[in-house]
């Protein structure tokens, strides 16, 4: 019997810019991955990255689970902070440690 060994690639960290489009609907779309042995261990990573998720030389599923969220980047301070600070308490549950990562409830503010 042949075995198959999958090369899967490491995540690598990621900074989004908001775009045009995404200063218009005020909103951006965050994508990250959590090593499930490392629960704290989260990096952020763009959408690219994040659809390889599970294909070969994409991200490995058996050690990464990949997530996305929607970011509040425009309005007043409180509602910036208020809404990521709903989508992060949201995801905590699935995401342990994400509000440890994404601490700063103004980033990518405009």
């Amino acid at each position: 019997m042949i075995r198959t060994y999958i090369k899967y690639n490491t995540p690598r960290e990621y900074y989004p810019v908001p775009t045009s489009q995404d200063i218009t609907t005020g909103y951006i779309v965050r994508y990250f991955v959590q090593k499930k042995n490392e629960l704290y261990k989260i990096i952020e990573i763009d959408n690219a990255t994040y659809s390889t998720y599970g294909n070969s030389s994409g991200i490995d599923p058996k050690m990464w689970k990949v997530g996305s969220m929607k970011w509040k980047i425009s309005g007043t301070e409180t509602e910036i902070i208020n809404a990521n600070s709903e989508t992060l308490r949201l995801l905590n549950d699935m995401y342990p440690g994400i509000s440890l990562r994404f601490n700063n409830l103004l980033e990518l503010g405009i």
